[in-house]
Parts: C-alpha cells; structure tokens; sequence
C-alpha cells in the first residue's frame, strides 16, 4: 500500500447519500464511498475492504509496514481534537458524513469531499 496524493472517483461506484451505514465496499454491487475508494487507490483490495465501516476496521491492513507508512495514514486515526474514540479521526468523521448525508445535494457533496481531501493535500477529481 502507498498513500497517494491524487485519485478519482467514479460516479457510478460511488455510494453516497445512504442515511444508512456506508460501506468502504459494499460486495453486492461493487459500490464504495469516498473513503473506499481512496483506499483502494492506495492499494488496499476489495476483499480487505468487503464489510467494513470504518479505516479503523482495516488499520492493521494499512498500517503494516514501514514507519513511513503509518505517516502517511496516520491522518485517518488520529488528529486533534478527535472525539470519536475508535471510529478515525475527525477529519474521517467529516468525510462520512459529508458522504452519506441524505440531505446534502450532489454540487455541494462533491464540493465537501474535496475539500475535505484537499485539507490532507490529497486531490480529488470526479468523474462519470
């Protein structure tokens, strides 16, 4: 796994707007929220991410390694100001719900995660 600076999300995999628990990868149709697909641009496999909520459900997945490595991660676990013992960091937080909020229109979602990915120096570019 290496963390990247750039990556896309498709529009047709990508599962957003679902009050509902999202999934980093939801095996029955291939769906992935943001942080799922990030993740699978760095390298981690479908099958790791299969199920799973959370990066903290896969932690050990990412973080085996290198000391570099847990650098470059350390973003999704730990942060200041982090009050969601478990579950990542804040900035983890902000992207699920800026993900799976049913309230938030497509513009202004697409606006958040970026942003949102931009305040780790990682850009986001959205595609069909």
């Amino acid at each position: 796994m290496k963390a990247v600076k750039k990556f896309e999300i498709s529009r047709n995999v990508w599962l957003r707007g679902d009050d509902n628990p999202a999934y980093r990868y939801r095996e029955r149709d291939g769906k992935m929220c943001c942080l799922g697909i990030y993740l699978q641009a760095c390298g981690l496999s479908a099958e790791n991410l299969s199920g799973r909520h959370q990066p903290a459900d896969v932690k050990d997945k990412i973080l085996t390694g290198c000391e570099r490595r847990k650098q470059d991660f350390s973003w999704l676990f730990k942060q200041p100001g982090n009050t969601h013992d478990g579950k990542g960091s804040k900035r983890v937080m902000d992207l699920v719900e800026a993900n799976d909020s049913a309230l938030t229109d497509g513009p202004s979602r697409e606006s958040q995660v970026e942003n949102l990915f931009a305040e780790e120096g990682i850009e986001v570019t959205f595609v069909d």
